[in-house]
């Protein structure tokens, strides 16, 4: 990954059992199945570490996975709140109250 501008920088990422980064360090962790990569400074892969697997050697980064993620948190945005939900659940029954709606 390194070769692209910037300075290079050696950091160590772990990985999650289906194979995306889910943490990096500056320095050895210690935890199993750790690797070490050079990367440079500006590299994408320190930025949405999540969104990259550790394949043949090299980090991939996963355009389709990061798609997915982006979708998730657009309709995660766009779900009403607990806050919300009840006060459309009280605002729905005091209509049926105070209206004698169906």
């Amino acid at each position: 990954m390194s070769g692209k501008g910037g300075d290079g920088l050696r950091i160590y990422f772990t990985f999650s059992p289906d194979g995306y980064v889910n943490g990096y360090w500056s320095i050895p962790s210690g935890i199993e199945g750790e690797l070490s990569v050079d990367v440079d400074n500006d590299a994408e892969v320190l930025q949405v570490p999540e969104v990259f697997q550790y394949v043949n050697g090299e980090l991939v980064k996963d355009e389709a996975y990061q798609q997915e993620l982006i979708e998730q948190e657009e309709q995660r945005k766009n779900q009403p709140s607990d806050e919300e939900m009840n006060a459309m659940a009280i605002m729905d029954l005091a209509s049926k109250i105070l209206g004698g709606g169906e």
